[in-house]
């Protein structure tokens, strides 16, 4: 029973190693993907591996096979999650600028212009 905990342990403490997410630390308004990270969540190196003693795919083929098409679907849902988080963020961006009323505000200065300028000595 004791390696079987440490296995368990060991899977655990793996599992809090791994990043939540499948970008890289940034900046940046839009990350770049971490391919190591999703091609390990994808068991790419393994499917690649096995693959590709059994001749998979064949040289000739045109067609994208199975894990070729499960990889670009990857890509664009991370592509279409990424879109959705821009348009989340341009209709708060937009909410937060027509809160700020701008042209109220310069509505306001304008017509107290003409009193402030009376209103100054000369």
């Amino acid at each position: 029973m004791e390696p079987t905990q440490r296995s368990a342990l060991a899977r655990l403490l793996n599992g809090l190693k791994r990043e939540q997410h499948d970008y890289r630390p940034s900046l940046e308004v839009f990350p770049a993907l971490n391919i190591e990270k999703l091609a390990a969540d994808m068991g790419l190196a393994t499917a690649g591996a096995e693959r590709g003693t059994r001749e998979e795919p064949a040289a000739d083929g045109i067609a994208l096979d199975d894990v070729e098409n499960r990889i670009i679907e990857r890509v664009e849902a991370e592509k279409n999650a990424a879109h959705g988080l821009l348009l989340d963020e341009l209709r708060t961006y937009k909410e937060r600028l027509s809160s700020l009323d701008f042209e109220g505000r310069f509505a306001t200065i304008r017509q107290a212009a003409p009193r402030g300028r009376e209103r100054i000595p000369r």
